[in-house]
């Protein structure tokens, strides 16, 4: 099991969203991905993109159970649209690498819209 938190549903392009991931699992994982992304919905072809990504792998030592990412949108979008025939919408996504299991993972949903970040 995987429980997903972010500081804000709502961002600018530019800001900074903070992102805390904790989870419970029998075998210690291999690695733990937590990821800024978007995709497209809706008629044509569909697209999807990461935009920022932090990564812990146990190569670099035990992974806490609660691991802790800091994450940009980009200045450049997409931004967060809702039409009649796409959609694009943005997500924190977070995975945790189990060996032989099923990898736990969780989404928190993210509307992303143009302006001018609190961050500068």
């Amino acid at each position: 099991m995987i429980v997903l938190e972010t500081d804000r549903r709502v961002a600018v392009v530019g800001d900074v969203v903070r992102a805390r991931a904790s989870w419970q699992h029998d075998k210690a994982p291999k690695e733990v991905r937590v990821e800024l992304r978007w995709y497209t919905e809706g008629r044509g072809t569909r697209n999807r993109g990461v935009v920022d990504r932090v990564v812990h792998t146990a190569d670099a030592g035990p992974i806490p159970p609660v691991f802790e990412a800091v994450l940009t949108v980009p200045r450049e979008g997409p931004v967060t649209y809702d039409g009649s025939m796409i959609r694009i919408r943005w997500e924190v996504h977070a995975t945790v690498d189990v060996a032989w299991a099923r990898d736990p993972d969780q989404s928190v949903p993210l509307v992303v819209r143009p302006g001018v970040a609190e961050d500068g």
